[in-house]
């Protein structure tokens, strides 16, 4: 006869097999695409976008973790990388020149090999379904997949405006839907995460989605991502500014609230706002929304759902919540992420009373109109300074007829022999001071209106954080069996990126 110990020994047996062959605890698997799509279109930001985010990872012990960077054009040793040094100055005939005959776009510009270390390969179509095709067959639901996208973006068209595309190397380009259809070669009991950076980021929100089309149901993978900005806005970032100081792009604020230190090494206060002791993804997110002083209008996966099935206004349902709903009755039904946002830009702004929604969009009309005055009067000195700077043209090209042509043979002899001439020619011209009073003007309008742009973009995200709450508040009532859908991508928003310890 069995005992009973020797009739379960095969399932001990199976029991220990399982366990020596599991690993012993969830591992994350990094994945980064970064750079332009050609060395003029990949700046150095962006390289230290990803020189940012590896010093986070090491420093939370995360080195043994798996991480595939695939940077602008990969190991090659060409001259890839834009930056400009304020320190450099070329010939002063050179500089007056590419004013005068209104060339003066990337004269400061030098490039260099990018300095990116443990890539892998090229930001490259063919790389990265190399990646999706040996990786996803090793994935485990205890894995996790981590994706952070630093480079360009593009418009969706007009019959589908969300789906935008993200651009690669040597001006290749992936759409969110060609995008979906590879984060599907993952399990989908995996989760993903996806945070990306560039302009019309948000169209790739739709990841949520079946083949990432809003019009079609929820996809069951488990996924979730953090944005910088609407699927209708270019996004701040990309500069060849060689001070990160000046950073001031989505994911510079989204690591330091994670990482807790600034780029500069610098300590910043981590937004633990649910007093968890902890600082989630969506931590970092609000974060960002409160602190980013840009032109970006941040999005994350949970917002797309609440717009694809829940509403504000429904004739047949009382008690819907709206963005005009008292203020006070708007907070008792937020989470402490979007209290946080909603008191702190509210307090920025000067936003006050009990609709905060008309008093939001009251401040924006104020901010619109401004900055249609300030471009009017901009394009007013334009004309004024395009004028002289033509006339100082014209009596350059009477004098040395070939500067016409910049590539004329003669242009090249004249700046070498007599570059002293040329510069005193533009210089002594009796409108050249006004020239300089005019362009210092018009630099002057730009940031009064790039400021007026940033504060409407603050007031942008006030309404869009009112009408989150309204509509979690309402999903209950307009589509209850979504509820558990919300709940599960609330959950995988609210993880933890981490020191291993701390796991």
């Amino acid at each position: 006869m069995l005992t009973t110990a020797t009739r379960f020994l095969p399932t001990l047996l199976v029991a220990f097999v399982a366990l020596a062959t599991t690993p012993a605890h969830a591992k994350d698997y990094f994945l980064t695409i970064g750079g332009g799509y050609n060395p003029t279109g990949n700046q150095i930001s962006l390289e230290k976008n990803v020189l940012y985010f590896q010093r986070l990872l090491h420093d939370f012990g995360r080195d043994g973790d798996p991480h595939a960077i695939f940077f602008a054009d990969g190991r090659h040793k060409g001259r890839d990388l834009q930056y400009e040094d304020p320190t450099f100055t070329g010939p002063r005939v050179l500089e007056l020149l590419a004013v005068i005959t209104n060339d003066t776009k990337g004269l400061r510009h030098q490039y260099r090999s990018h300095e990116v270390p443990h890539v892998k390969g090229p930001s490259d179509v063919r790389e990265l379904d190399k990646w999706f095709d040996t990786v996803g067959p090793t994935l485990t639901p205890d894995d996790r997949v981590f994706i952070y996208a630093t480079a360009h973006g593009g418009r969706g068209d007009n019959k589908t405006k969300h789906n935008t595309k993200l651009y690669l190397w040597n001006n290749q380009s992936i759409y969110v839907r060609d995008f979906v259809a590879r984060l599907d070669k993952l399990p989908g009991d995996t989760p993903v995460v996806l945070v990306m950076v560039q302009c019309f980021a948000g169209g790739f929100a739709n990841i949520i989605f079946e083949q990432g089309d809003p019009e079609k149901d929820l996809s069951p993978s488990r996924r979730c991502g953090f944005y910088a900005t609407v699927h209708t806005r270019p996004a701040a970032g990309c500069t060849p500014d060689i001070n990160e100081a000046n950073y001031r792009e989505y994911s510079t604020y989204f690591w330091e609230a994670i990482y807790g230190k600034t780029r500069l090494g610098d300590p910043v206060t981590r937004p633990d706002y649910d007093g968890d002791g902890r600082v989630s993804l969506a931590e970092a997110h609000g974060y960002t929304i409160i602190h980013s002083d840009t032109i970006d209008i941040p999005v994350k996966t949970s917002d797309e759902l609440l717009r694809k099935f829940s509403k504000t206004e429904d004739k047949k349902i009382d008690g819907l919540l709206t963005p005009e709903s008292k203020y006070d009755d708007l907070l008792a039904t937020a989470g402490p992420i979007d209290t946080a946002v909603l008191n702190q830009l509210c307090e920025r702004l000067k936003i006050e009373g009990d609709n905060r929604a008309k008093a939001a969009r009251d401040r924006t009309k104020e901010d619109e109109d401004q900055r249609k005055k300030l471009a009017g009067e901009k394009s007013k000195l334009g004309k004024e300074y395009d004028a002289i700077r033509k006339r100082i043209y014209a009596a350059l090209r009477s004098r040395w007829p070939e500067i016409g042509n910049r590539w004329h043979p003669r242009v090249e002899e004249a700046i070498q022999n007599e570059g002293d001439q040329i510069v005193k020619l533009i210089e002594g011209h009796r409108e050249f001071n006004k020239l300089k009073e005019l362009a210092q003007k018009q630099h002057d309008l730009e940031t009064q209106r790039l400021d007026h742009e940033r504060d409407w973009v603050k007031c942008q995200r006030v309404l869009r954080v009112l009408e989150n709450v309204a509509l979690a508040a309402n999903l209950s009532k307009v589509a209850p069996d979504r509820q558990a859908d919300y709940a599960a991508l609330l959950e995988r928003e609210s993880a933890v990126l981490g020191p291993v310890a701390a796991e």
